[in-house]
């Protein structure tokens, strides 16, 4: 009965090794399909790479692969934001001019007839759309400058607050 469970421990053991080295396998040949894919190589060369970076880094197979598919799953996040932020912005945009222009319009048109009161609040929704699309559009033009490397430089201080300084 001992040698029997014995023998029991040490099938789960191998059993276990397998299923591990299976799964390595499986995460590197997603991985090798990404380099296919984005290098435009074979997969003896992609499982190359894999092993020559193994080398190098002094990693396992499986670790490289599995940085390789983070990188990749990275980047194609990055890519859906992009997108997302650009069609997000264009339609939190485009409400907010017409908001602005159909205000204008009204009081345009009809000033003679609005009291006071009113054109007031028209000019007001105007503004504040105005003002709305404006930091739209900041946000945009920040996120893109955000995703590009800073190039730093000496600045004159004094320089620099006396210009803020002259803008307020």
């Amino acid at each position: 009965l001992v040698g029997a469970e014995i023998e029991m421990a040490r099938l789960e053991v191998e059993n276990t090794q397998h299923s591990e080295r299976l799964e390595a396998r499986k995460i590197v040949d997603r991985a090798k399909g990404i380099l296919q894919r984005d290098l435009g190589i074979t997969e003896e060369d992609a499982y190359l790479t894999i092993q020559r970076q193994s080398r190098q880094r002094r990693r396992t197979k499986k670790e490289i692969a599995e940085a390789i598919i983070i990188g990749d799953e990275l980047r194609r996040s990055k890519v859906a934001l992009e997108q997302h932020a650009h069609v997000i912005s264009h339609d939190f945009r485009a409400p907010l001019r017409m908001l602005e222009q159909m205000s204008k319009i009204l009081v345009a048109d009809h000033a003679e007839h609005l009291p006071t009161r009113a054109a007031g609040l028209l000019n007001h929704i105007g503004t504040g759309a105005a003002k709305l699309a404006l930091r739209a559009e900041l946000l945009t033009r920040f996120d893109t400058i955000s995703q590009h490397p800073l190039h730093r430089q000496n600045v004159d201080n004094a320089a620099m607050i006396g210009m803020v300084l002259a803008g307020l």
